[in-house]
């Protein structure tokens, strides 16, 4: 059985043994099958929907819908701080990261909670965690930031 079938793809599978398919059959949200549409097709029955891809790629699972890559892909060398809750655990993630980061004039950290500290985080907390180091926080939906309010060394100030 399957609901859907997506057929007459360029199906890049991910998978080296199998790396390029034809079709995709799902069952309740969920990928059951993927090969050739000589081998997929025939899994239809009356009630499947069958979308014909017309020779566009599909990817399995890639869902994303508003991705800034550049800066996601940036933010994996910052500090992440998904779990850290509270000044103390925030301080030790800050203090441990610098330590083994002396090179970067700024301390990035992505991720922050709004409820990270249990009220609205200052400048003046992030300058008593690292008080000679540019320190900034973005939060998880990168809708919110906070800084030291110290530019880093070169930087021209109205950028930062």
């Amino acid at each position: 059985m399957t609901d859907l079938i997506l057929t007459n793809a360029a199906v890049l599978t991910m998978d080296p043994a199998r790396p390029e398919a034809e079709a995709v059959a799902v069952l309740d949200g969920r990928i059951t099958a993927v090969g050739a549409r000589s081998e997929i097709e025939p899994l239809a029955h009356a009630g499947t929907e069958i979308v014909d891809a017309g020779g566009g790629t599909v990817l399995p699972g890639f869902v994303e819908s508003h991705l800034h890559l550049v800066l996601g892909g940036t933010e994996l060398a910052h500090l992440q701080l998904g779990g850290v809750h509270g000044g103390a655990a925030l301080a030790r993630a800050a203090l441990d990261f610098a330590g083994r980061h002396p090179e970067r004039p700024l301390v990035m950290a992505q991720g922050g909670d709004y409820a990270l500290l249990g009220r609205p985080m200052t400048r003046h907390d992030l300058d008593g965690i690292l008080p000679d180091r540019p320190f900034a926080i973005t939060s998880h939906d990168h809708h919110t930031w906070c800084d030291c309010g110290r530019p880093p060394p070169n930087v021209v100030p109205n950028l930062v």
